[in-house]
């Protein structure tokens, strides 16, 4: 699954701040794309009207293992372009820098001197 991209537990969402993984990227693609076509009300209609249920996961299929071999061999990411303007629209264009408590900020040999 996708879970391990948020372990251990104290990164929290922080991997989506350079940009989303791809894995978990193309799952939500592939899934919403895999409803919208054999489920959705509106749209599977149109599109099993021309193709059946089969063919839609085998082009679902293949979309996600072509763009997973670009991916892997030109560390492409589809998504980068959307990632880049999320992060603008949510920092206004600042670079985010994480806060690290000051108790955490010290080396640890003075913290040992303390105790």
């Amino acid at each position: 699954g996708c879970g391990g991209a948020f372990l251990p537990l104290d990164k929290g969402v922080s991997i989506l701040a350079d940009g989303g993984n791809w894995s978990v990227e193309s799952s939500i693609l592939a899934s919403l794309a895999y409803y919208f076509c054999t489920v959705d009300t509106y749209v599977s209609p149109i599109v099993l009207s021309h193709v059946d249920k089969d063919t839609v996961r085998v082009c679902v299929v293949i979309t996600l293992v072509t763009v997973d071999i670009l991916v892997l061999l030109t560390k492409f990411n589809p998504f980068s372009l959307f990632w880049a303007v999320w992060n603008f629209l949510i920092t206004g264009g600042r670079k985010q820098t994480a806060k690290v408590p000051e108790s955490e900020a010290k080396p640890a040999t003075q913290k040992a001197k303390k105790e």
